[in-house]
């Protein structure tokens, strides 16, 4: 159950719209982590050197690493709304293990 799309103003500025290329990533009951369409947009809420920024991208290595329809790859075009290869987040991204592809950073599925 997802209280995204749910119509409370006191929730609006916290939850993005609910779609099916859109993943929000908790920790405890804060937001830390909103991804849309399907990663090329990252929207960290917690600051670029934080510990458990590896934990809160474990939704990657789910989209790629499923048995049902995995993705082949994770392309992330900007984070917070800066171009990725910028971001004060792609060296976390990077020792993640996305790397620069053109103007991106992508995570590819593991053989």
């Amino acid at each position: 159950m997802s209280l995204c799309g749910v119509d409370l103003e006191e929730l609006k500025p916290l939850l993005p719209s609910r779609l099916s290329t859109t993943h929000v990533v908790f920790h405890a009951r804060a937001v830390v982590l909103v991804s849309r369409r399907k990663g090329l947009e990252l929207d960290f809420r917690v600051p670029p050197d934080s510990p458990r920024i590896p934990d809160y991208l474990g939704f990657v290595r789910m989209l790629t690493g499923r048995d049902q329809r995995p993705m082949p790859a994770v392309r992330v075009q900007t984070v917070n709304g800066e171009p990725a290869t910028v971001s004060p987040y792609r060296e976390m991204l990077l020792r993640f293990g996305f790397v620069e592809d053109y103007r991106r950073l992508t995570y590819r599925a593991r053989a």
